[in-house]
């Protein structure tokens, strides 16, 4: 249950980051300001590359925990 809460607060956290984001970058457009177009670049990089680190940060917190549970035994 709590791999599951900590799934879910991770999810969270990357779809704040990922909207916060492309409203920045809609924001930027909307003022004609010359950072608009990089921000958006960023925006569709991290769309990729924020749930990838997750997936990596959750693979090694597992294996960090199967070896806390092997030394109970």
């Amino acid at each position: 249950m709590k791999r599951t809460k900590t799934k879910q607060v991770l999810a969270i956290i990357a779809i704040v980051v990922l909207l916060s984001m492309y409203v920045l970058s809609f924001i930027f457009a909307l003022i004609h300001n010359s950072f608009a177009q990089t921000m958006l670049k960023i925006s569709i990089i991290c769309t990729s590359v924020i749930p990838i680190i997750i997936y990596i940060i959750m693979m090694f917190f597992k294996l960090g925990h199967r070896k806390d549970s092997d030394e109970d035994m």
